[in-house]
């Protein structure tokens, strides 16, 4: 269950999709973390996976405490080696080189959260990888009643 509520925002799309293999609703706070998130949905490797799923602490250099969230977290088949669990944080690689100062210190300390739980964790998505494979999946996979016949997981 989520650890946070993701707000209504007027910059950016937000919204609540059903998924069969969410824990609990499936909130978003762009089209990336949408697009993503049915990706995830039709990713024959996924077992499930929760949105805003754990608050990490962390502290800056002055000693401030600081909290951050990181967006979804997946578990996939046994199968899938050598992590089963990934910690994502979902965000346009031009997003992370422009705020790059800002979001290093939140992604060393998940890092180093993951280490601890035995995750992985991924920053940055192929965004046009992602698209193009959200467009398939949106036009094919209600028509055929099908997941997405390809392996996607090596990729997200």
């Amino acid at each position: 269950m989520p650890v946070r509520k993701i707000p209504k925002n007027y910059r950016n799309i937000t919204g609540m999709a059903a998924h069969s293999k969410s824990v609990g609703c499936a909130a978003y706070e762009s089209s990336l973390e949408r697009d993503f998130l049915s990706l995830l949905e039709f990713c024959p490797d996924v077992i499930r996976f929760e949105v805003q799923p754990v608050s990490i602490e962390w502290f800056d250099d002055s000693g401030k405490k600081h909290m951050y969230t990181p967006d979804i977290l997946v578990h996939y088949k046994p199968s899938r080696q050598p992590v089963t669990i990934i910690l994502y944080e979902v965000k346009y690689r031009s997003d992370l080189r422009k705020n790059w100062s800002v979001l290093q210190p939140k992604f060393k300390a998940a890092r180093a959260f993951c280490r601890q739980k035995g995750w992985s964790s991924k920053w940055s998505l192929k965004l046009k990888f992602i698209q193009s494979i959200f467009k398939t999946c949106d036009f094919c996979c209600p028509i055929c009643g099908m997941p997405l016949c390809m392996n996607i997981t090596s990729h997200i």
